[in-house]
């Protein structure tokens, strides 16, 4: 990748690969390493990069999308998003524990 930015995924984690990737790039994004209106890789360059099926690194993507850190445009690709204040802004959640994997909320039925 053309970026300031490496990409560890751990296959045998329990974290899902898509999370992996979405926390890494949301980091890179976050702390300047990817400056706004930079074009990101492709679904199937990333994936072929990374070993891995074009399926995570589209839900990455779709996610990273969802929380506006990056843009779509149409028949051109990905590019991270321009941010307010020159930086993207971090979405993940503050952890006192990084290991910690524990839902933050109860969606089950009956639960408050």
């Amino acid at each position: 990748m053309p970026y300031n930015i490496l990409l560890e995924i751990d296959t045998r984690s329990e974290v899902p690969l898509w999370r992996q990737l979405y926390e890494a790039l949301a980091k890179a994004l976050a702390d300047g390493k990817v400056e706004a209106g930079s074009r990101l890789p492709s679904i199937r360059s990333l994936s072929s990069e990374l070993g891995v099926s074009r399926s995570p690194v589209e839900s990455a993507y779709l996610q990273l999308q969802i929380d506006g850190l990056i843009e779509s445009k149409p028949k051109s690709g990905y590019f991270a998003a321009e941010a307010q204040g020159g930086r993207a802004r971090s979405v993940l959640p503050e952890r006192a524990n990084a290991q910690d994997t524990r839902a933050m909320y109860d969606f089950r039925p009956g639960r408050v």
